[in-house]
Order: structure tokens, then sequence, then C-alpha cells
């Protein structure tokens, strides 16, 4: 299986000498085609029990279940980022319609993998402003 974005990919098989060739071809191939070098502090071959981080999120296999879950740099932002709106709201920088729209945002962006994390501050950081 392989997932690409525009600067990444991440390959997955069983067979990690599979793995190994693979990476060699391609860092082959991005050096003498493209005149490209992987960076080596983020290229690995990893167990997927260990897992992986990519595009924010932490991927692991347990028991044959992916377990997704944000990074706890991210939980930082998206904390500081909803009590930024919700202060922006209080304030009148920011219009009702405004400050929903950007919690929302956080609440249908977030699903995967830490949704309950996020529910669960703006539970407390934007509605909670409201019953008071």
């Amino acid at each position: 299986m392989i997932f690409i974005s525009t600067r990444y990919f991440i390959l997955i098989h069983h067979d990690k000498e599979k793995l190994k060739k693979a990476l060699a071809f391609i860092q082959n191939e991005l050096e003498n085609t493209y005149k490209l070098k992987l960076n080596i502090n983020k290229t690995k071959i990893v167990d997927s029990r260990e897992g992986f981080t990519f595009l924010g999120y932490h991927y692991r296999v347990i028991n044959n279940k992916t377990i997704t879950s944000l990074i706890k740099s991210n939980r930082y932002k998206i904390r500081k980022k909803i009590i930024n709106t919700t202060n922006q709201y209080k304030n009148n920088k920011k219009t009702f319609e405004q400050a929903f729209c950007s919690i929302q945002t956080y609440l249908n962006n977030y699903k995967y993998g830490s949704k309950m994390y996020v529910k669960r501050l703006v539970e407390r950081y934007w509605f909670d402003e409201f019953r008071k």
C-alpha cells in the first residue's frame, strides 16, 4: 500500500527486505533522475506496532487495527486556537458566525483518532462559555 502527499510518501508491506529494496530504488531514482536527496532523519523502516508519525498523526497497528492519534504538539495548538477563538468572540473581534465556523472546522477536521479529545476541548472552552 502506498500513501502519497505532495512531498511525502509511505510504503506499507509485510516484508522488510522488499521495503529495503524499494527504499534503495527510490533513493537511487531520486538522486540520479531528479537530483534530489532523501532526508535520512525522516526516512526509516519501522514495525507497524511501533508506528510512525505522518502529517500530524501517529499511526500504529495493534491487534490488526490501525490506531490513529494526534501528536502532542498538535493537541496543544488546537487547544490554544479554540481558546483564542472563544476570546476573540467574547471581545467582539469575531462575529458569532465566524467563531462558530472556526469551532466547527476543528470538530470536523479532527474526526480521526482524536475526535473525543477535540470534542472535549470545544465543550470546555466554547460551549461552557454560553452555559454560564
